[in-house]
């Protein structure tokens, strides 16, 4: 289900191109909702969202994020005390919470017996390769190359991940194209210099703010926001599920659904049906479940629940479509591969849809 959404965001790149505006932005401190940490911002980013844990941006070719984890309970405690075995759990989870999948994290050139970072060291004596995060005083570093056949513009990431209380870890990441390496390393130990960590508390949900695409939307607690290829198609997924549970979200403008954006209380149950039979016309794997036409903050709707079959394999959807009268369009597509407890997601995932709310409404 990751790679067939994964892939229906790309595919959508094609038609819902977006164009960030280039003002620059003033100097500030991110301190997010949730506690955990405050982080200086520079005054040229292009920001994307920012959320109840985290932010967003971009920074000439750079991608910086940076979030609040939380981590499973076989790794809370501290870090300076890992096993080896929890070593390895703590790399899968990094990995695990990228973006892309299938990235992996480089060696780090450690002595075997020390543990300390061989970098310095004697280069006539042969490192190491043992673990692949190199444990500082208060954070892990790592560096993460994707797979071979990947065809990503920012190939290279680079990290620093904090712990807080023993469950609690903020993650600073930071990627960009293999070549801009260097400069990526260095803009991660400029931001972190100055980082300052502090107590985290328990959030109940996540809100997303996206200034530049003119939304907000609240995610259920433990879900949390990334972007693949088109920084205006903006994901979140579950972490706190052993489902692929997550969410589409994307901006983008047209006039084709004029009638629609303008339909009366009365006009909208039937310029939302049309809408459907239209969308759905030539997609045979799914079944429509039920339809709702929705008005919120003032802008027409309709919200649909569906079924589709992946690989025999059957998939709950709840896909929300939103009209202003001013052109612009939002998709909110929600998705879960639960079979057993899928009648409480599809509750949740409503109740998300209609938190939903354009911030520049006209």
């Amino acid at each position: 289900m990751k790679k067939t959404l994964r892939l229906t965001a790309l595919a959508l790149l094609a038609i819902a191109s977006f164009a960030f505006n280039a003002n620059a932005a003033e100097p500030a401190v991110f301190q997010p909702a949730s506690g955990g940490y405050s982080l200086a911002l520079p005054a040229d980013r292009t920001e994307i969202y920012r959320t109840t844990k985290g932010i967003r941006y971009v920074l000439g070719t750079q991608l910086i994020n940076a979030d609040v984890y939380s981590l499973p309970n076989f790794l809370a405690v501290p870090m300076k005390n890992y096993s080896a075995q929890q070593i390895a759990d703590f790399e899968k989870f990094i990995a695990d919470i990228e973006d892309f999948p299938g990235f992996t994290l480089e060696q780090s050139a450690l002595d075997k017996t020390t543990g300390k970072n061989k970098l310095g060291s004697d280069k006539t004596e042969t490192a190491q390769f043992t673990p692949k995060l190199i444990l500082n005083e208060n954070y892990y570093a790592f560096t993460l190359k994707p797979p071979s056949n990947a065809t990503i513009a920012r190939d290279f990431i680079t990290g620093k991940a904090y712990q807080l209380k023993n469950d609690k870890l903020v993650v600073i990441r930071v990627s960009a194209p293999i070549k801009d390496k260097i400069s990526a390393q260095q803009t991660l130990d400029n931001l972190t210099h100055n980082l300052k960590i502090s107590t985290s508390k328990y959030s109940e949900d996540n809100v997303i703010i996206a200034k530049q695409m003119n939304y907000e939307i609240t995610l259920p607690s433990g879900w949390h926001a990334f972007t693949l290829q088109a920084d205006n198609i903006i994901m979140a997924k579950s972490l706190s599920s052993v489902h692929n549970d997550e969410v589409l979200i994307r901006s983008f403008k047209t006039q084709e659904y004029l009638n629609f954006a303008n339909a009366t209380t009365d006009d909208l149950p039937a310029e939302a049906k049309s809408f459907v039979e239209k969308i759905t016309k030539f997609t045979p794997n799914v079944t429509v479940v039920k339809q709702e036409p929705i008005v919120i903050n003032g802008i027409n709707g309709v919200i649909i629940e569906s079924t589709d079959n992946v690989n025999l394999k059957q998939i709950f959807v709840v896909n929300a479509y939103f009209f202003a009268k001013d052109n612009s369009a939002y998709q909110i597509m929600f998705t879960t591969d639960d079979t057993i407890n899928y009648d409480l997601k599809i509750s949740a995932f409503k109740n998300a849809v209609k938190s939903f709310k354009k911030t520049n409404l006209k």
